[in-house]
């Protein structure tokens, strides 16, 4: 830039697909202004990309809140020693299997080895479904398995930021954030791997509505984002809700984190724009926040629940647990209608508690 500028007639144009720099340095210190601004957030609305559908999953014993930040995230170190314990793998990947189904699927991990160990353990639920691919890879053993993923032939590719620029595989329909990060940048990369329609669908649809409308008709109607929820402490790790959540007040973006953290429910902004459409007054927002403050104590704790509805739904809703994880005894009839009456318990999602569940809840509750 500074070669170019010594020409006074010479203009600039700056084109960048990640605008919020990892170092945090400014493209202002460069650029005047912006001339043209289009995030995915926008793009989804013009029907360029397809809508994002988040998957939040607890996971019992993922607890980020020792961990150093080094360079503005997490510890690449501290983050591979956590998400690679076995436990850990199989806490992940389990549910992975059952949300995404037979959708082709980007896993991004926090290190080679442990994007090697997914692909194991996947491979171990779902037989020969997930190979890893990292720079040590030949160049023709890394376009071969990419070529099988864009032809469906392999459902799972784990990689450790292989994928975050140049990417190019459309049928790319659930992306996983096997590793927790506080960049804003990098979750943009990795979500954006999964946003792309499939070919010719909008092509030549000049109107926004019937290119969301043929993005709906299609085999690749949204993608779907699996992030993985634990004790975070004092780090802000990101999720769908930030890079999502641009038209929204804070209160409500909150809201939205708070809710994927504390219940496993979807929690994109945009899903619930019926809801805000009530609720636009910042008070009438914080009187949910607060709402959802006081029912903190009245959570379940399973091995692992994930939810896709709206995070303004209410309490209780569509409870869901792994098809393997340990049931116990059902619920009394007691402990049911106090769940229902007493705490606004949807009676499917009280019913979907075992017994210890279910007094564990109830306690939660009278003792607050």
């Amino acid at each position: 830039v500074d070669h170019f500028r010594r020409n006074p007639a010479c203009k600039l144009l700056g084109v960048t697909a990640t605008p919020k720099r990892a170092d945090e340095l400014a493209m202002g210190q460069v650029f005047e202004s912006a001339a043209f601004d289009m995030g995915i957030e926008a793009a989804i609305d013009a029907g360029w990309l397809v809508p994002v559908r988040q998957r939040a999953v607890v996971v019992e014993g993922l607890d980020f809140s020792g961990v150093k930040s080094v360079a503005g995230d997490l510890s690449a170190d501290e983050v591979e020693r956590i998400v690679a314990q076995e436990k850990v793998l199989h806490q992940m990947a389990a549910p992975t299997v059952q949300i995404v189904g037979d959708l082709p699927t980007l896993v991004f991990c926090a290190s080679v080895s442990h994007a090697r160990l997914m692909a194991e353990v996947l491979n171990r639920y779902k037989p020969q479904s997930a190979l890893s691919l990292d720079g040590t890879t030949p160049t023709e053993d890394r376009r071969r398995v990419v070529d099988r993923f864009r032809a469906g032939d392999l459902q799972f590719l784990c990689n450790c930021g292989l994928f975050l620029e140049g990417f190019d595989a459309p049928a790319t329909a659930a992306v996983v954030m096997g590793r927790p990060t506080k960049s804003l940048a990098l979750y943009t990369q990795i979500l954006g791997r999964g946003t792309r329609p499939l070919p010719g669908v909008v092509d030549g649809l000049d109107a926004p509505e019937a290119r969301r409308e043929a993005i709906r008709g299609s085999a690749k109607p949204a993608m779907t984002v699996l992030d993985f929820v634990g004790n975070s402490g004092r780090h802000k790790i990101v999720s769908a809700a930030d890079l999502l959540g641009g038209r929204y007040a804070e209160p409500v973006r909150q809201y939205a984190r708070r809710v994927a953290a504390d219940r496993g429910e979807a929690a994109v902004p945009q899903d619930v724009a019926a809801d805000l459409e009530q609720a636009t007054d910042e008070l009438a927002v914080l009187q949910m926040w607060r709402e959802l403050k006081r029912r903190e104590a009245v959570k379940a704790r399973a091995e692992f629940h994930a939810r896709q509805v709206s995070p303004f739904a209410g309490g209780g809703a569509a409870f869901t647990q792994a098809a393997d994880a340990p049931r116990g005894d059902p619920p009394t009839d007691k402990q049911v209608w106090y769940l229902v009456r007493r705490l606004g318990w949807r009676p499917e999602a009280a019913r979907g508690l075992n017994k210890r569940q279910a007094s564990a809840v109830i306690s939660k509750a009278r003792e607050a």
